[in-house]
């Protein structure tokens, strides 16, 4: 089975983010990024841009990695995360690129983006009622996929700016094992703007709700009966967002 996203896996709850510097952040097994989140919020539309990693193959070993913007599935009562975004994985020495979209608890859907190590990407995901709209650009190419769909659940409890470490997993419903994290070096998130359900647009920073750091730790996680130990130790960290709000960076950290 291929790999697929998964919901937060979360350790500690993040304190309120305070500009410039970076608020005490949450760790996950598999997430590193922003979450912009208020007590009763719903958010409607999530946008954001970052360009695709040129990941370090010189391990001769399968690593993953997934750059991707979303709504829903950061809160431990979530059940549903819709999504789109990029790949940069390593498989056998050779790099793999691509773009996809995902509507969990369904599996990703592969897109027919040929993106590049060095490509733009501009992409958007909105929700109206229990249909979803993935939109995802590659500006260097000039290619656009778009596609409205019937989600089978729907989360907007949260908006998403996030580099995974993406799982492996048997079913829909797990067990799921994270995979090793791919050295992708930097990746900088750009024009990241939210939108709520009752028309409030703003940047990741914005005062009207919560932004929560989140750093990917490597950890022993249980779900169902199942123990996800991952397969390597390597993580990633998200840097403080900018002094406008709108952007931040997500750096690779490998095993000590």
């Amino acid at each position: 089975m291929p790999p697929r996203s998964r919901l937060a896996a979360l350790s500690l709850v993040a304190a309120s983010l305070v500009l410039p510097a970076r608020a005490a952040a949450a760790t996950s097994s598999n997430w590193a990024g922003y979450v912009a989140h208020a007590p009763h919020a719903k958010f409607r539309t999530v946008r954001g841009a970052w360009t695709v990693p040129a990941v370090d193959c010189s391990i001769p070993r399968k690593t993953y990695s997934a750059a991707w913007i979303g709504l829903g599935g950061y809160h431990s009562s979530s059940a549903a995360l819709e999504q789109t975004g990029t790949e940069a994985d390593c498989r056998h020495g050779i790099p793999h690129y691509g773009a996809w979209y995902e509507l969990v608890p369904d599996a990703e859907v592969p897109l027919p983006l040929a993106v590049q190590p060095g490509d733009k990407i501009a992409a958007r995901v909105s929700v109206h009622g229990a249909r979803a709209i993935v939109r995802i650009r590659d500006v260097t190419r000039g290619s656009v996929y778009r596609k409205t769909l019937t989600a089978p659940a729907i989360d907007t409890t949260s908006a998403e700016w996030i580099v995974e470490a993406p799982s492996q997993c048997d079913g829909l419903l797990g067990p799921c094992r994270v995979l090793p994290l791919a050295n992708f070096g930097a990746m900088k998130f750009t024009a990241a703007r939210a939108v709520t359900a009752s028309g409030h647009q703003g940047v990741i920073g914005d005062p009207a709700w919560a932004a929560s750091p989140i750093d990917l730790r490597a950890t022993t996680l249980t779900i169902g009966d199942a123990e996800d130990t991952g397969d390597g130790t390597a993580g990633a960290t998200a840097g403080g967002l900018s002094a406008s709000g709108a952007w931040f960076t997500v750096s690779y950290a490998p095993a000590a």
